[in-house]
């Protein structure tokens, strides 16, 4: 059995909050790193839909505001392979998952 756990913060001046998520074995006390998420929506066996941080869009051409985009991913932890399913344009909104 494992766990999966997050610890929230941001990086110093950036302004996004995040997570790094690591399995946690309890058996052997054991951390292992799996992925960075701005929000895990779904987590289904070894399946995770999350929102991947990706990098900061300006607002207009030339403009010095920008905002953080997101990528939806998904991220297999058996495998440590992960999928983008969009190409950056998702922002870091509250997303809801919802139930079957």
């Amino acid at each position: 059995m494992s766990l999966l756990v997050g610890i929230y913060g941001e990086n110093a001046g950036s302004g996004d909050p995040q997570s790094d998520y690591f399995r946690l074995n309890p058996a052997t006390r054991t951390l292992t790193p799996s992925l960075t998420a701005r929000q895990l929506l779904w987590l289904q066996g070894e399946t995770v839909l999350y929102l991947r941080p990706f990098e900061t869009t300006p607002l207009a051409p030339g403009n010095r505001h920008s905002v953080w985009t997101s990528q939806l991913a998904v991220y297999d932890l058996a495998s440590h392979k992960d999928t983008a399913l969009t190409s950056g344009l998702v922002l870091n909104d509250d997303l809801a998952s919802c139930g079957r």
